[in-house]
């Protein structure tokens, strides 16, 4: 079975985009566990690959080889060739703004640094991006892609995974927006401000009865569920 495919934001952390449709899902239930069985082994790869902590060969010239490159222009691990290819997707509509976002964050020496939560890193690569707008500006870099960033580097550091909060952007935004409207409920409010364009507290939203098979995943597995299924999720059963 392949990953359902799905957003086509390649350039973020979601699953790639599968060559044959998937199956229909007739539940949630069965949609997360779908998720489960394809997905995460997929994701697991990369994240063994983001967590290597030395420079590892990259197949694209001018590109240097070091991590906080690898993880700003969202290079994938190919398990076959045993290098780092470019991802496709929304990467390349910032391409202009990434040699900055990088330089800005090695200035800063992010991976010195330590942070006991995923909001912290998240407010740190958001500083590090409003300084590079604040001297760029016509140059873009929004929340989604400080998410993604933050992720990357989340999984190179240890320990600061999205635990605490589900991020909503762009494709996550539409499928969680979907979800609620087939549970015919209202969007609960925005639990932290500022850096994200929308966030729901984890423990709130796999405490909703009708949403219990998202129990089975993280929050940043669940942002990708609604990135990658968000037309399913209108659609499906729920409990």
């Amino acid at each position: 079975m392949k990953p359902n495919n799905l957003c086509g934001s390649g350039g973020g952390n979601c699953s790639p985009v599968a060559s044959v449709p998937p199956p229909p899902f007739k539940t949630l239930t069965d949609l997360v566990n779908n998720y489960v069985a394809v997905s995460r082994p997929w994701r697991s790869q990369w994240v063994s690959a983001y967590s290597l902590k030395k420079s590892v060969p990259v197949n694209t010239s001018p590109l240097p080889r070091d991590l906080i490159t690898i993880c700003t222009y969202g290079l994938r691990w190919d398990r076959h060739r045993k290098f780092f290819v470019p991802m496709a997707g929304h990467q390349r509509r910032i391409a202009g703004t990434l040699p900055l976002i990088v330089a800005e964050l090695k200035k800063r020496n992010v991976l010195a640094q330590r942070f006991s939560s995923f909001e912290l890193l998240f407010d740190f690569v958001t500083g590090v991006a409003r300084t590079v707008r604040l001297a760029h500006p016509n140059l873009k870099f929004g929340p989604l892609a400080n998410y993604d960033v933050a992720c990357r580097l989340a999984t190179v550091m240890g320990g600061s995974a999205p635990k605490d909060y589900c991020y909503f952007h762009a494709g996550a935004l539409e499928g969680i927006k979907k979800l609620y409207a087939n549970a015919k409920l209202s969007l609960p409010p925005k639990t932290r401000q500022g850096i994200a364009n929308y966030t729901i507290r984890y423990v709130d939203l796999v405490s909703e009865p009708l949403f219990a098979a998202l129990k089975l995943l993280s929050a940043d597995e669940i942002e990708d569920l609604c990135c990658c299924s968000k037309n399913d999720l209108l659609t499906v059963a729920l409990p």
